[in-house]
């Protein structure tokens, strides 16, 4: 039987026995998981505000419903241990593994794909919470020294790692990002959002 650990595939064998118990997800595959979830887990689907539905549900709260559903799955990708992972498969099986900086560029332009247009593409609600909850999570990363509690194996300490690292090249990478999509916006509403963004940035980075 073949269980899925974060990343890594465990193959459990009695003693007798041959083979690894433990080896690294191909990257193909982790590749296509990230951007299934990008697509369908992240993105500003209309059909999660139709009124038609929501109308019939409550006075208002969706917007903060999605909000935490998504957030949850966004902090379950960047977990530490998760993250550690990456960056030891990168190291022991070399050139072909999903490494840790393809992950979490691939996710920071997933949820900032705005940004990415080189426009001043507007931002929806959904989308704004999203981007806000990705902050919050990076920047609990970069100024975490608890140690994880993995599932297999030991535990992670943020300062220690890789991790926090990680977290600030992405950080540096999007504050370029949105001090570029700031100069091109001419909506009042798009600008607060971006300039909050690079306030929150500014915050994490500058906690000794």
């Amino acid at each position: 039987v073949v269980t899925n650990v974060g990343g890594v595939n465990e193959t459990l064998k009695s003693t007798d026995q041959v083979g690894v118990v433990y080896v690294a997800v191909p990257a193909v595959d982790q590749q296509r998981a990230l951007q299934f979830l990008l697509q369908h887990a992240f993105s500003d689907h209309a059909w999660l505000l139709d009124p038609s539905i929501t109308g019939r549900l409550s006075a208002s709260g969706v917007l903060e419903e999605v909000r935490q559903l998504q957030a949850r799955h966004l902090n379950s990708l960047l977990n530490p241990d998760r993250i550690q992972r990456l960056v030891e498969a990168e190291e022991v099986s070399g050139k072909g593994s999903f490494g840790s900086w393809d992950f979490m560029q691939q996710l920071r332009k997933g949820i900032w794909t705005e940004l990415q247009s080189g426009s001043s593409t507007r931002i929806g609600a959904v989308r704004r919470n999203l981007q806000r909850s990705y902050l919050e999570r990076m920047a609990a990363l970069l100024n975490s020294t608890e140690m994880s509690t993995p599932r297999r194996g030991p535990s992670v300490n943020p300062a220690l790692s890789d991790v926090q690292a990680l977290v600030k090249g992405q950080l540096y990478e999007l504050k370029s990002d949105l001090q570029k999509a700031l100069k091109l916006t001419k909506d009042a509403p798009m600008k607060y959002h971006l300039q909050d963004c690079l306030d929150r940035i500014e915050l994490a980075l500058d906690v000794d």
